[in-house]
């Protein structure tokens, strides 16, 4: 919906689509902020009270009212755009205003001075350039002057002639699309001028920033960042095309002890990398060997080549506590493309803290993420990050978080998807869509998702395989409708999966699982499910659809796991799995309706075949079907292994507590 507010213009739009729980969710066990609770709560069609304040000053420099604020209370489910309003020979220093509202939010606009370039360049700076007396800037001349000393004058590889000094921007700067030259670069891939004084931005804009470059390596408002250089405090926006390590703000953070802080891009800025091996993409920054911390880009970002993030293209050092409302366009079939950053690179881990996407994904190529697109075999922590952006998806290997994980140094841990998904390929899911290897732990997936006839996709991971893999303590609350081989947790699953649990309703055509659709050789253990799980033909599982393993090995097993939802469907389905076939199961029970149309109906398993063993299973729940129905185990082959097993449930409506299994050939 849209609201208008004079003199200014105020919209709100749903930002992420309806999220869809028909099924029982324990908020308290499931430790959830009143933010989730208010979701599913909403979902399910609960009538609850919870709006959140969004509150807007417009300020001047003296922190004196310039305007009247504005004041809402709004929806958690609410995004807002705001153009501040004009105030005569003042400039705002945010071009808009936009967000997500997910808590009370206070946001102050402050009106200053602005300086408009004419391509002139000043003779000096006023200051001393020390912290207490820094070198100010106090008009876009003397920007254009710290280009110039920094580039233009300065020799290849020779020291910052204001390394370890502090320059500071009084007012506003309108660079009025005069092309521009960047501060400290030497225009290639090397960084042999890198800036290494310290830039306070002090929370002014520079905007109308325009650089048009389409050979050039290496642009943005800065070069490089060298040792100790620190830009912070700066909102930029503006127009920055060229051919690779490319950003709004800074071509790269060169050294591990280089800082961005609470930097921010708008407007019509993007950046283009415009060859066919163009690559190292951000608003940010094209790569970050430092520390990038409290940044947000809200630009559009263009590239022909892979390596594209909102806030970084290529990152080997921290990044924390930022955010990505900008659109992210990929021209071609390359690979790796983030909300946050585009690849994992160099030697040293890659971090990313507490930080969000917003922007919706239209997915055309593989390796792309909501925060990150690959880790790209390389050591990675991507910790307490959450996708509220919508993922339209024709290409393999893309997920809410992160495209593909890739290293056993990798790992993803306590990250939330809320945004909905739809899925045309394989190698899909809410939060990783290709592990192999890597640690996913304590992730959630909130949002709904939707696959075409494409298998390996679930509700948090579309496939998980190669020795060290493991999925521990992860959740599903969304409903996951797809083809084959589709789980609440993962799709296909070849290693470690415990500790986790699917609340969403499951729809498939086979394999088709509460935890995982197909877990091949793999070792479960200690998962539940409470969602209804449908396969339109075959193998339906609680736990898993289909539990396969090679004869013989023994260190493949699916233990200690309930299933207490539904499970419909033709043949060869049961409450925990649908399919065992020279698997163990063992210490599992069912207590959920299992309603099959066809064969092989179990409580706990509906076919158990080769040399599956079945041990220590319980039913309590209510089994129907046409042939083969058991208490326990719908059919038994003649090799396999089964002992202690317990059912107290109804068989086609009757009571019975010895038909363990309904065909029993062992």
């Amino acid at each position: 919906m849209y609201k208008k507010f004079i003199p200014f213009l105020l919209i709100f739009t749903s930002f992420v689509s309806d999220f869809s729980f028909n099924n029982r969710v324990d908020l308290a066990s499931n430790n959830l902020s009143s933010y989730e609770i208010y979701r599913i709560n909403k979902a399910q069609g609960k009538i609850i009270e919870q709006k959140y304040s969004l509150t807007i000053n417009f300020l001047n420099s003296s922190m004196e009212v310039v305007h009247d604020p504005y004041f809402d209370l709004l929806d958690p489910d609410t995004s807002y755009f705001v153009i501040p309003p004009v105030v005569d020979n003042l400039s705002a220093n945010i071009p808009y205003i936009e967000g997500y509202i997910h808590k009370d939010t206070t946001i102050d606009v402050i009106y200053s001075q602005v300086s408009v370039w004419n391509g002139t360049i000043s003779e000096s700076f006023s200051g001393s350039g020390t912290k207490l007396n820094p070198y100010l800037i106090t008009s876009a001349s003397d920007l254009a002057l710290l280009a110039k000393k920094e580039t233009t004058s300065r020799s290849s590889g020779s020291a910052d002639p204001y390394n370890g000094k502090y320059f500071k921007l009084t007012k506003n700067i309108d660079l009025n699309n005069i092309e521009w030259t960047p501060i400290a670069s030497n225009f290639a891939a090397n960084y042999t001028k890198p800036f290494t004084a310290i830039f306070d931005g002090n929370n002014h804009l520079i905007s109308n920033l325009y650089i048009d470059k389409p050979n050039g390596v290496s642009y943005g408002l800065f070069g490089a960042l060298g040792a100790n250089g620190m830009i912070k405090n700066l909102n930029l926006s503006g127009s920055v095309k060229a051919y690779s390590r490319v950003a709004s703000l800074v071509s790269c953070l060169n050294a591990t002890t280089s800082v961005v802080d609470n930097c921010h891009i708008y407007g019509t800025a993007y950046c283009t990398g415009n060859k066919s091996n163009s690559q190292y993409i951000g608003a940010i920054t094209g790569v970050n060997k430092g520390n990038i911390t409290n940044c947000s880009n809200h630009a559009h970002i263009d590239s022909s080549y892979g390596g594209v993030g909102g806030i970084a293209g290529a990152n080997q050092g921290s990044i924390n506590n930022c955010d990505n409302y900008g659109q992210i366009t990929l021209s071609s079939s390359q690979t790796g493309i983030g909300g946050i950053v585009g690849l994992a690179s160099g030697s040293d881990t890659c971090e990313i803290t507490n930080c969000n996407n917003y922007a919706p994904f239209t997915a055309l190529s593989s390796l792309t993420g909501g925060i990150i697109g690959s880790t790209n075999k390389k050591g990675a922590n991507i910790l307490n990050c959450n996708n509220f952006g919508r993922f339209i998806s024709s290409a393999t290997s893309v997920g809410g978080i992160c495209g593909t994980l890739d290293s056993l140094s990798a790992e993803i841990k306590g990250c939330k998807n809320f945004g909905y998904y739809e899925s045309y390929a394989q190698y899909n899911g809410g939060i990783v869509g290709h592990v192999h290897p890597g640690l996913v732990t304590n992730c959630v997936n909130y949002g709904d998702f939707n696959v075409s006839q494409e298998k390996y996709n679930g509700g948090c991971i579309g496939s998980a395989y190669s020795d060290g893999t493991i999925i521990d303590g992860c959740v599903n609350h969304a409903n996951v409708n797809g083809f084959e081989e589709i789980g609440g947790i993962a799709g296909y699953i070849t290693q470690d999966v415990k500790n986790c649990h699917n609340y969403g309703t499951i729809n498939g055509v086979t394999k088709v699982g509460g935890i995982v659709g197909f877990l091949n050789k793999g070792r479960l253990d200690n998962c539940t499910n409470e969602g209804h799980i449908t396969a339109l033909t075959s193998r339906a599982g609680g736990i898993a659809g289909y539990f396969e393993t090679g004869v013989g090995s023994n260190n493949a097993f699916l233990k200690n796991s309930t299933n207490s939802g539904t499970i419909t469907s033709k043949d060869y389905s049961g409450g925990v799995v649908g399919h065992c076939k020279n698997g163990l199961v063992e210490n599992c029970t069912n207590c959920g309706l299992v309603d099959l149309s066809g064969q092989s109906s179990g409580g706990v398993i509906g076919h158990l075949t080769d040399s599956g063993i079945a041990k220590n299973l319980k039913n309590t729940g209510d089994v129907n079907g046409n042939a083969s129905i058991g208490g326990c185990i719908g059919y038994a082959g003649a090799a396999t292994t089964i002992s202690e097993l317990k059912t107290s449930g109804y068989i086609n409506g009757e009571y019975s507590d010895t038909k363990v299994i309904g065909t029993d050939k062992h």
